[in-house]
């Protein structure tokens, strides 16, 4: 396809070229420079990839939990308000070639929550899980809670119980680029917080 600014050189060459015509085709190498460059910001915009980030502890579920792919095949699964009851246990690595490395486990974290508010499936207030999050095969990034701020917070979160080997699981849903980066920028904050001499947990 011709580039659209090569074209000026032969209308303007051209027999009986007015004003009129000119000042058209300038608006349309206008329009078309605009779309590339709305393009360009919004490709610059998203993710790696085009791989949204995800999130496993939510502060309001998604208009529709559909929006979560696992939970298509999921069973048993419990929709509740939560809160952690200890920091989150690291498992293993998440691998960035996207192949889970062997004898890694399946799950990058363990949590234990405590149910303060059931808004689907069968569990009590009060009742403890013992639950498991983040793929190390999975290239996609992810949120978690990690500064005591975000590890005190309520969240909503979709628990299910994985038919492959009976492990009760977070559902992942997916989050804003914006999101992604304002919890990256809280957490570097925290990180150079704790490297400081005399910082109390």
């Amino acid at each position: 396809m011709r580039h659209p600014l090569k074209a000026r050189p032969r209308l303007v060459a051209a027999s009986g070229f007015s004003s009129k015509s000119c000042t058209a085709h300038m608006l349309c190498v206008a329009l078309v420079l605009a779309f590339f460059t709305g393009a360009s910001a919004a490709e610059s915009a998203s993710p790696a990839g085009g791989e949204m980030p995800l999130a496993y502890f939510l502060e309001q579920m998604p208009d529709s939990a559909d929006a979560s792919d696992v939970l298509h095949r999921a069973r048993d699964v419990i929709v509740a308000k939560v809160t952690l009851q200890q920091q989150l246990i690291f498992l293993g690595e998440q691998d960035q070639s996207g192949v889970a490395p062997k004898g890694n486990p399946k799950d990058i974290f363990f949590a234990r929550v405590k149910i303060v508010h059931v808004l689907k499936g069968h569990a009590a207030v009060g009742q403890l899980f013992d639950v498991r999050f983040g793929s190390p095969g999975d290239k996609r990034r992810f949120i978690y809670p990690v500064t005591p701020g975000q590890l005190g917070q309520e969240y909503v979160v979709a628990i299910y119980s994985d038919a492959d080997d009976k492990v009760l699981r977070l559902a992942p849903f997916p989050i804003t680029p914006l999101q992604y980066s304002q919890w990256e920028a809280e957490r570097s904050a925290y990180t150079r917080e704790q490297s400081r001499p005399g910082f109390q947990k």
